[in-house]
């Protein structure tokens, strides 16, 4: 009764994050055990290929150039067979990934551009005699790069927003 409250506390072996949590961790434990021995499995089925091969060599029945090749090369992968290693496959390979990741960097690159230009007509709004003699040395050298252009644009707007504002 008096130690009721340590059944609250998050370090508590029975509380349900922490039973999820080794829940997980020994799912991922089994997976990587039953990987493994998918794995060694498949190297002793190639180590008695191999030995049969050589057999087959010295019994006569294939000539020894048949042991140098790379048929493996173009052996389908057992991997491809189900589809969930196949999900797996393309996510090794990032085959739709890189679109996604190029539409993310893109979208973050227009979020940061937005949040640029709200602290520019900010600093502009709260800053107007500094933004005048920064117009006027503007113009005076006449570089219209894209970027002073429109940032001359911008400043051209919010000029005449406060203007039409009063």
């Amino acid at each position: 009764p008096r130690l009721k409250f340590l059944q609250k506390k998050k370090w508590h072996p029975l509380t349900i994050e922490n039973l999820e949590a080794v829940w997980l961790a020994e799912q991922n434990e089994k997976e990587k055990r039953n990987m493994l021995k998918e794995h060694n499995k498949r190297i002793e089925e190639e180590r008695k290929d191999e030995e049969m091969k050589k057999a087959q060599v010295k019994a006569g029945l294939i000539p020894e150039s048949d042991l140098k090749k790379m048929t493996w090369m173009y052996d389908v992968p057992n991997v491809a067979q189900n589809k969930e290693s196949a999900n797996t496959m393309e996510e090794f390979f990032d085959m739709n990934n890189d679109e996604e990741e190029k539409e993310a960097e893109r979208q973050r690159i227009m979020r940061q551009a937005q949040e640029q230009k709200e602290r520019i007509a900010f600093w502009i709004i709260n800053n107007p005699r500094d933004v005048k003699k920064m117009v006027k040395e503007f113009r005076k050298n006449k570089d219209e790069s894209s970027l002073n252009s429109e940032f001359l644009r911008l400043i051209e707007k919010i000029v005449e927003k406060k203007k039409s504002s009063k």
